[in-house]
């Protein structure tokens, strides 16, 4: 820590920090532009300018920019000098002398760090009277809206969009006044992060598109603490409703996981919440048709089922439903009748996933990602599975680059000046993959075959790290020099980092993956791992899932054809799980198919009883991330009427369809309880837990509504001019009212985390946010409690796990078929969302443009994929990207089948086409 002084008080500040920074983490007002705590400074703005002084006997002192001055013990600024008052007040007039006076309409109104700037400087009056300069602004796809009068040229959109997030479709073209930000051309932005940009650019240059058809000013959302529900990272957002619909979804800063940065999935893939898409009515089917039923009836009638079916109930949880919500229905059902509702392979592999997080080597966070220095990825396309995490990779391959600036006493802050060592190789990362990744231009070195191939790759590298010769006839000269080559990497580095997933369903590759990690911790203690998997709260489930009988989702059809033939379904589509086939035999052999869920997905229209429950935007719950951190989120908006959460409709047919006073702190309580995986719930809990905060809220909640909210009463008002009875949440801490702690007196750091907006005095837009990053500075993590603590008397379970590394005897026309996954395609919740189901690619057999060639095939032939397990026809499209001998099918996307992937496929030709095929065709990647 060093010692400061501004305007003659004293201050202690981090050392290492700029100026600019220190002075915000202490709550002092200082306004700037260009800087952005994740992306540096470069000096562009001329804002932030302070007096420095050289001594305590200067009084004239000279002007300094506070982003480009390193704190030092004993410097003396001042921040209302009327020399820099006047020179900041100068800038902003310069930079608003064109600006468009559309506040009133511009989306960003309210919510605009250039209102605040504007304000904070002084400057209230425009003198300039000459013509205003105009642009051509583009269309830019579905999400991002584009309007370049308004640009300020700090250059933070560029900055992020190519040097952060590695996007090439985004430059800053022409010089002075008459910069111009965009691509060459109208089209989508390709970067999986273009959405930032909406929160990165400090006016309304970049807004959400999306939003902007359905428009609220952001003091009319009502908001709360939330997680993202498309992947398994467990991103913190902040959802914005109003009038019961979800209007936006915006970062919410967690300083362990994505920092203040989304994907755009998880961004802009919230539409399946919308109530014209939703379930919002209880029905049962029968001979005579469908009935719509009240809540009460519904209860009524799930209560006489569960009570019917005695010893023949079943019930089938999901992985992206609630660990509340899961619980309940297996505390309905018993332990032995509750299945986990995933195939064999995916339980396969997520339970690989617990068993390696147990045995010692440490599950990395997103933060812990990006100090890695060396990495190797086996099998993943992070931009596709994990988007959040490929960005944490592309800032850890700068870490060589990092460690020169500061051996040559250049501050990190010091964006461009890090830059410019370009000389400097990047930190190594290699990547194993059947096709092309996002991360491929960052790679060190790329092992681009089968999964079988790259599974005797891992092996091989395992082998090198333990220094046991290999002398195996699979192992080419090629695929040994390649595993030296990222064994020393690995073995070299101070923070190796291993990544792995389920994205490739081939176990064997994973188990590959868990032995490299064994052999570099007996190496070095600091390795860590980092795993994807399947869905929000894939590794929640299994941790819930009793390991004392089979519980997949085959385990539950075996069930059904030995009789047990009542089922309650919970926010799950089985024709997502398991062959149509296989589904369709199971759900014959059933009596009653009892669906809670809130989307009309494919298994919808089998079910006799649907119950409506809550999206995450409507409901509070747990889920458990990849790292094994269990996070609670909360309701922005109240359910809407006729639905209720998922253990909520559970919880209270216990008693026939009477109210149960329960609490879901309560239930999360006995959750805890009922596990010894999950008993550190309790340390959840104690965050949680209303009792605990009254002697800091003074009896009070925090409101999810502004002090400036308006219309409350205005949407009833044809009905009834009085004002309606507000929705209580008695079983949080937040409320759904305006009225509660303002966000100014919450000085408690853990109640800090829950605050439903970023609001500061004087700072309105998202911008506020780093007023707080004092809370974070002394190190302390971000909420959420880590549920796995590795055990020593699960290290030797790393030597059974042997993987089928023998190569299958295929024919030479055979192909290995993969799954390839997409960020907008591959997410059936997502694809619920118009803008994301845009980008969205098309069924087809991807091929490698030799094996198409040496089967004769063109572009957009339509074949027939032969299996022993299943026949599909697909139109191909070929793609030099590919490993040859290997084919790739998108997964996941509605109009498809699920398939039991890697395969051995043959192609039939069914119907050719007229176009010709040209080498190195690639498919849309949407």
């Amino acid at each position: 820590m060093v010692t400061i002084d501004v305007d003659g008080r004293r201050y202690q500040v981090e050392a290492g920090q700029n100026l600019l920074q220190a002075c915000l983490s202490l709550g002092l007002n200082l306004p700037y532009f260009c800087w952005h705590p994740a992306l540096g400074s470069v000096g562009a703005c001329r804002q932030c300018a302070v007096t420095q002084y050289m001594d305590a006997d200067d009084n004239r002192g000279r002007l300094a920019m506070a982003c480009m001055t390193p704190v030092s013990d004993g410097l003396r600024i001042s921040l209302q000098n009327d020399a820099e008052k006047a020179f900041r007040s100068g800038i902003i007039e310069t930079l608003m002398s064109r600006h468009p006076h559309d506040c009133p309409v511009c989306e960003e109104g309210g919510d605009c760090h250039l209102q605040d700037m504007t304000v904070m400087s002084g400057h209230h009056r425009r003198r300039y009277r000459g013509a205003k300069r105009t642009f051509h602004n583009q269309q830019l796809g579905p999400l991002v809206r584009h309007e370049m009068n308004r640009c300020i040229t700090c250059f933070r959109c560029v900055r992020f969009y190519r040097d952060y997030a590695g996007g090439h479709d985004l430059h800053a073209m022409g010089s002075r006044d008459r910069t111009y930000f965009g691509r060459v051309e109208d089209g989508n932005l390709e970067s999986p992060f273009a959405g930032n940009l909406v929160e990165v650019c400090p006016t309304g240059v970049f807004t959400d598109k999306p939003h902007g058809e359905s428009y609220s000013r952001k003091w009319d959302l009502q908001s709360a603490p939330a997680i993202c529900v498309h992947c398994s990272l467990g991103c913190n957002i902040s959802p914005g409703a109003r009038y019961g619909r979800l209007k936006r979804v915006q970062n919410r800063y967690h300083p362990d996981i994505n920092g203040y940065f989304l994907c755009d999935r998880g961004r802009y893939g919230f539409r399946f919440t919308d109530p014209d898409r939703r379930l919002l009515q209880a029905l049962q089917r029968t001979e005579e048709g469908e009935e719509t039923l009240s809540t009460g009836n519904a209860l009524s009638r799930l209560w006489h089922r569960i009570k019917q079916a005695d010893q023949h109930l079943i019930g089938i949880g999901s992985p992206r439903a609630s660990l509340e919500a899961n619980f309940a229905l297996r505390q309905i059902v018993g332990a032995k009748n509750f299945y986990a509702g995933v195939s064999a392979v995916e339980d396969e592999m997520v339970r690989l996933v617990l068993q390696l997080m147990y045995s010692g080597v440490r599950s990395a966070s997103l933060r812990e990602v990006e100090q890695a220095d060396a990495i190797l990825i086996l099998g993943e396309d992070l931009i596709h599975t994990a988007p959040r995490m490929a960005l944490s990779v592309r800032q850890a391959v700068r870490n060589n680059q990092r460690r020169q600036a500061e051996a040559l006493h250049i501050p990190l802050w010091q964006d461009q000046a890090v830059r410019n060592l370009s000389s400097i190789a990047l930190s190594p990362c290699f990547i194993t993959s059947s096709y092309r990744t996002g991360l491929d231009e960052v790679a060190s070195g790329l092992w681009r075959n089968s999964p079988q191939s790259q599974t005797l790759v891992a092996d091989l590298i395992a082998n090198k790290i333990n220094e046991i010769p290999s002398l195996s006839k699979t192992h080419s000269e090629g695929m040994q020099t390649w595993a030296i080559m990222v064994a020393d990497a690995l073995k070299q580095a101070r923070k190796p980092l291993i990544i792995a997933g389920c994205s490739t369903q081939y176990p064997a590759l994973l188990a590959a993956a868990g032995r490299i990690m064994t052999a570099l911790k007996s190496h070095n203690p600091a390795a860590r791992s980092a795993f994807v998997l399947p869905e929000c709260n894939s590794l929640g489930l299994a941790l819930l899932t009793d390991n004392d009988h089979e519980n997949r989702l085959e385990d539950a059809f075996d069930a059904a054809a030995q009789g047990k033939n009542h089922l309650i379904l919970l926010e799950n589509d089985l024709y997502q799980r398991a062959a149509p086939q296989q589904v369709d035999q199971f759900i014959g052999q059933l009596g009653e198919l009892t669906l809670l869920d809130y989307q009309r997905q494919r298994t919808f229209s089998k079910a006799d009883l649907v119950l409506p429950v809550t999206p995450f935007s409507e409901s509070g719950g747990t889920l458990i991330n990849n790292e094994g951190r269990a996070q609670y989120y909360f309701a922005a908006q109240p359910p809407a009427p006729g639905t209720m959460m998922s253990w909520h409709w559970l919880w209270e047919s216990r008693h026939e369809a009477r109210p149960v006073d329960e609490n879901a702190l309560h239930l999360l309580q006995q959750c805890a309880a009922s596990d010894p995986p999950l008993a550190r719930l309790t340390e959840l809990l104690k965050q949680l837990d209303l009792s605990t905060a009254d002697g800091r809220l003074g009896y009070m909640q925090l409101p999810r509504k502004s002090q400036r909210y308006s219309g409350r009463t205005a949407i009833d008002a044809a009905d009834d001019v009085r004002e309606p009875a507000l929705a209580q949440d008695a079983q949080s801490l937040l409320s759904f009212d305006m009225e509660g702690v303002p966000p100014t007196q919450v000085r408690d750091l853990q109640l800090s985390r829950l605050l439903p907006m970023s609001w500061y005095p004087g700072w309105n837009s998202g911008q506020s946010v780093h007023k707080f990053m004092q809370e974070y500075s002394d190190g302390r993590p971000g909420s959420g409690v880590l549920m796995l603590q590795p055990a020593a008397d699960h290290e030797s379970d790393l030597t059974t796990l042997q993987p089928d590394t023998e190569v299958q005897q295929t024919s030479d026309q055979s192909l290995t078929l993969v799954p390839r996954h997409y960020l907008f395609g591959s997410d059936p919740l997502s694809m619920d969302s118009p803008p994301v189901a845009s980008l969205a690619p098309s069924s087809c057999l991807m091929l490698h443009p030799e094996d198409a060639q040496r089967r004769g095939l063109n572009p957009h032939d339509l074949v027939r994929l032969e299996s022993s397990r299943f026949h599909l026809e697909l139109p191909i499209k070929t793609d030099n990207t590919l490993a040859p001998g290997v084919a790739a099918i998108p997964w996941n996307l509605p109009d498809q089948p699920w398939l039991p992937l890697p395969q051995q496929v043959e192609l039939v030709v069914v119907q050719r086409s007229n176009l010709i095929a040209r080498d190195g065709e690639e498919p849309a990647d949407g």
